[in-house]
């Protein structure tokens, strides 16, 4: 009897012993995960033209806005995110992001070739929301920024090219996508972004499919 007591005992103290090993490294691995996420991608943007409110006023004109329009998709396009989630909580994460990208606009009209080149950055507060088990993210964006076009010029058909013009505008940003981890950090994000561009009373609106890889940090 004494001999069952004491294997009964021995058998108490280990299984206690592995548990609690157990809670402990669970509990260091909760205290050593880090409480905020930094996401980094690079990817490829192009842009497709939406509308633009013509005026005479201002720099974009009603022939340079449309000449814009006069194409519905330009290729060449690139954007960076950099994203930090500080906050966590049980409906979605919280964050901001900032969204840097270029566009180059082409457009060949009948008397010229219209030349654009768009820079601009934008910082917008992001919301997350996991899917499973945190492999899959539901991203939505919005924010603000400014916008730069430049070089923007008219090469004529007869040889003659216009001066550059460079134009610094304010902007709006949102945007939604589907961010998913191949890896444990590495990701891809697939996306929409909807920017409008103001320079004085020409507000011009863009949408911006957005295919990024990147790694978390």
């Amino acid at each position: 009897m004494i001999i069952k007591l004491n294997n009964f005992f021995l058998f108490f103290l280990l299984f206690s012993s592995v548990f609690a090993f157990a809670q402990t490294s669970e509990i260091q691995e909760k205290k050593s995960s880090k409480s905020v996420d930094i996401n980094v991608s690079l990817g490829y943007a192009p842009l497709i033209p939406l509308f633009s409110a013509n005026s005479s006023e201002g720099i974009l004109n009603s022939e340079i806005t449309n000449s814009i329009l006069g194409t519905s998709f330009y290729p060449i396009g690139f954007t960076a995110r950099v994203s930090v989630i500080p906050f966590k909580k049980p409906f979605g994460y919280f964050g901001v992001e900032l969204s840097p990208f270029y566009h180059y606009m082409e457009n060949d009209e009948d008397k010229y070739i219209l030349h654009i080149n768009i820079f601009g950055a934008a910082l917008s507060l992001l919301y997350q929301k996991p899917f499973l088990e945190e492999k899959l993210f539901l991203n939505i964006r919005a924010g603000a920024g400014l916008g730069y076009y430049s070089n923007m010029y008219f090469d004529y058909k007869n040889g003659i090219q216009s001066e550059n013009i460079n134009v610094l505008c304010s902007l709006v940003q949102g945007g939604i996508s589907g961010q998913y981890f191949v890896f444990k950090k590495a990701f891809i994000e697939l996306g929409l972004d909807f920017k409008i561009l103001f320079e004085q009373t020409t507000p011009t609106g863009y949408l911006s499919p957005v295919l990024t890889a990147g790694w978390r940090f």
